[in-house]
């Protein structure tokens, strides 16, 4: 079985965090200050989404409300994956 990468979002002094950790525990850390920004990381990771163990914060949410999680899973997975 292949080892899978991590791929964390979450909240962090009032900045969107995206932190990606290899199958070789290497992390590299994002940060977005706005819901825009993140919103286009996020865009970059789709093409290996299904490569990734995807960890998000639970309680975080965006500015309009919506949580974090619904956001995340929405754009890396498509509105067809997320109902």
């Amino acid at each position: 079985m292949e080892d899978k990468g991590i791929l964390k979002v979450y909240l962090e002094n009032n900045e969107f965090v995206i932190e990606r950790t290899n199958p070789f525990s290497h992390s590299f850390k994002h940060k977005y200050i706005t819901e825009e920004g993140l919103r286009e990381g996020l865009e970059s990771y789709k093409p290996i989404v299904n490569q990734m163990d995807i960890q998000v914060q639970q309680d975080a949410k965006l500015s309009d409300g919506t949580s974090l999680i619904k956001e995340t899973f929405f754009i890396l997975l498509g509105a067809e994956n997320t109902k």
